[in-house]
């Protein structure tokens, strides 16, 4: 079983270890198994938990600079942070960072690691 993302590979499962987690789940339910699981972590985990901390530290900015309203749904709230010209990604807050510390900046010492 081989798995993929973007046409690039990710995994591979050889036949040994096919049949080492066939011990514990179905073999025709293998493959759907895999996949729920891979969907878990992805969606259910990863995004579900970035999701929270945008959400946490967005709303009360967006609240603050007067949003009377604020969408439910996770990917138009995500979009509305985007759009503040105060957004910064995880990329550029670590870029912020580094920048800082290269230039000795002492405030580089309270900005969280990324």
């Amino acid at each position: 079983m081989n798995v993929y993302v973007d046409d690039e590979l990710i995994f591979s499962l050889s036949d040994d270890q096919k049949k080492v987690l066939e011990y514990g789940i179905v073999s025709s339910q293998l493959d759907s198994d895999i996949k729920r699981r891979l969907k878990w972590i992805i969606l259910d985990q990863h995004f579900g938990r970035r999701y929270q901390d945008l959400r946490a530290e967005w709303e009360p900015k967006l609240i603050a600079k007067g949003a009377t309203s604020l969408p439910t749904d996770p990917i138009a709230f995500c979009q509305l942070a985007w759009q503040d010209p105060d957004y910064k990604s995880a990329s550029q807050k670590a870029a912020e960072r580094q920048n800082l510390l290269q230039s000795g900046n002492p405030q580089a010492d309270g900005l969280s690691n990324i």
